[in-house]
Parts: structure tokens; C-alpha cells; sequence
């Protein structure tokens, strides 16, 4: 083999260990990222989250939940001192007396404040918004694995989760309603079944006993959802 022909054969062969090198760095470069979102602690149940990258998958969806501010935190002062937020709630964050539309105008103009100036900072390389919350801190969205480093070290955002569709389980809710002999004797072929959902009852007891909006119950136009307490 001449030197000519070595040489040509050598040149021709470089490009493709460059690429293979360049492909190698960049899949580390990955490997690192998604090992430091997984010891992130503002990851909740951080394996659910990654899979998709895992799965060489470019985004995954997640919902970025975002620190209140300090009037959402007066409003939510101010409401514990109302006799219409529940007695019975305990749970973690805050309660609004949602049926004050003073309340709710304030909550949402603070919210729609922070979710959009929080967006803009964060900027859109990466992400893709999917959805913008009215009267929580925060939003939904398709993320790269870059998008969702820069995310979670926001001193703006308090977690990140996962956004799926959430199953329903029978496991309680059959025997509830004693339908345990009928699930196992038929199955249902051959049936039509037509669901009339007539909604939630607001004059309940339950419910604040009656108008609406009130504490409990609360309607949404931009997520086109019905909010309610039924403890």
C-alpha cells in the first residue's frame, strides 16, 4: 500500500470517529444531567419523571409547582380568620375563602403574575408550555433534560412532579358498593352503558351547605375544572 493510499483511507476514516467520539460525549454529558436531576430533591418520585428520558425519549411532561407569594400568603391569613374556609381542612398549603371574589380575583392575579413572569425567566429553550394555572403556583409542560435542570434550580420552584392521567382503583371502591358478586357474575357484554354526570350537589352540608362558588367548591374557566374540598 502506498503512502498516498494510506493517507487517503486514514482522512476518509477520521470523520467517522469524530462523530462517534462527539456522539459519546454527548450521551455522558446526558448521563450526568439526568444523575444530578435524580438526586435533586426537588423531584417527586424523580425514576417517574426521567423514565422517558431513560427511554431515549427527547422531553418528558411534568407540572412545576412554584413558592407563593407574599400577598397569595396574606389572603391565605386572611381566610383562615373567615368562617368559610372549612373547619375540617388540615392539609398541607393554603386555603383561600374562594367564595370572596375579592379572594379569588386577588389569588388569581397574583398567581397569573408570578406563573408568567417565572416562565419568562426560565425562557423557552426546551420547554414547552402546556398549561397555565389560575389559582395555583405553577404550570405544565414539555421539558427537555436541560429544560428541566435549569427548572429545578429556579429558587422559584418548590417540586416538580410527573404530569399523567391518573387511573381510578377498584380495589376499595367495589366492595363499597357491594358490587363484589355482580364484577364477578357478569361481564358485561353485550351491554350499553350511558353516564349521566349531573355534578356536585353545592347545597350539601358537606359542600358549605349552599351557593356558588363558596369555600368549597369553585369553577375555573381557563382550566375547565371544578375545584372542590369534599371532606
Amino acid at each position: 500500500m502506498s503512502n498516498s493510499t494510506y493517507s487517503t483511507t486514514s482522512r476518509s476514516a477520521f470523520p467517522g470517529i469524530s462523530v462517534f467520539a462527539f456522539l459519546a460525549d454527548a450521551q455522558q454529558g446526558i448521563d450526568v444531567v439526568l444523575a444530578d436531576l435524580r438526586a435533586n430533591a426537588k423531584l417527586h418520585a424523580p425514576d417517574d419523571i426521567l423514565a422517558d428520558f431513560v427511554n431515549g425519549k427527547p422531553e418528558t411532561v411534568v407540572i412545576v409547582l412554584l413558592q407563593p407569594t407574599a400577598a397569595a400568603k396574606a389572603l391565605a391569613a386572611q381566610s383562615q380568620l373567615s368562617a368559610q374556609v372549612p373547619a375540617e381542612f388540615t392539609g398541607p398549603g393554603a386555603a383561600y375563602n374562594l367564595q370572596d371574589e375579592s379572594v379569588r380575583s386577588q389569588l388569581q392575579a397574583t398567581v397569573t403574575e408570578t406563573v408568567n413572569r417565572v416562565i419568562g425567566q426560565l425562557g423557552a429553550t426546551g420547554m414547552t408550555v402546556t398549561q397555565r394555572f389560575s389559582y395555583q403556583f405553577g404550570f405544565a409542560a414539555r421539558v427537555t433534560p436541560a429544560a428541566l435542570e435549569q427548572i429545578v434550580n429556579s429558587p422559584d420552584v418548590v417540586a416538580v412532579e410527573k404530569d399523567h392521567i391518573l387511573h381510578a382503583h377498584l380495589a376499595q371502591g367495589i366492595p363499597l358498593m357491594n358490587a363484589t358478586t355482580v364484577r364477578s357474575s357478569y361481564s358485561g357484554s353485550g351491554l350499553s352503558i350511558a353516564i349521566c354526570d349531573t355534578g356536585i350537589d353545592t347545597s350539601h352540608p358537606r359542600l358549605s351547605g349552599g351557593g356558588f362558588p363558596n369555600a368549597k367548591a369553585v369553577w375555573s374557566l381557563s382550566e375547565k375544572v371544578l375545584y372542590h374540598n369534599n371532606v
